[in-house]
């Protein structure tokens, strides 16, 4: 009984799809749309996805040699990062701050399992990543795993973070 049901409804939607000069949807192959930019022109993911990592790797080293105006450079201006330990949501300015008052201290850090990916009209991509950061903060050694993930926004030919999102864990 029920399979009558589900032929009959199929091929009403068939008849409903002819009659109204619809096309049934194929399943492609490559179900991703050739990259190309607002002008058309090109875009090649894997070099984009190379510079979001790099540009991720850069705010981590600058972040550590405590440049800020490097950091300051890599933020686009509507940044905000969300902390889940703090349940905490920090905006540009109030992040920066808080990591020169910290004066966190880092021993040792390492970026592991570093996945980017870019939209097809190559402006918008997404890093998901975990670090592993031994430090020092206010004279107490913290060991830390933390899950991350990452949005960059291009702004001409430069990648800026626009949002984070960390769910640290103290070893």
């Amino acid at each position: 009984m029920h399979t009558n049901r589900f032929f009959c409804l199929f091929g009403l939607l068939i008849l409903n799809t002819l009659a109204y000069g619809c096309t049934v949807p194929t399943v492609a192959t490559n179900p991703q749309p050739p990259a190309a930019d607002s002008s058309g022109a090109k875009v090649d993911l894997a070099a984009e996805e190379r510079k979001v990592k790099e540009t991720l790797e850069k705010f981590f080293r600058v972040a550590d040699a405590k440049d800020w105006q490097a950091v300051e450079d890599i933020l686009a201006a509507d940044f905000e990062e969300y902390y889940s330990d703090e349940l905490s949501i920090y905006k540009r300015d109030d992040f920066i701050k808080t990591m020169r008052e910290d004066n966190m201290l880092i021993k040792k850090m390492e970026l592991k399992d570093v996945r980017a990916s870019v939209s097809p009209d190559g402006q918008m991509a997404w890093v998901k990543y975990q670090v592993v950061l031994e430090s020092s903060l206010q004279g107490k050694t913290h060991n830390i795993h933390s899950l991350e993930t990452a949005i960059f926004r291009k702004e001409g030919d430069r990648w800026r973070m626009t949002h984070a999102q960390a769910s640290l864990k103290e070893l």
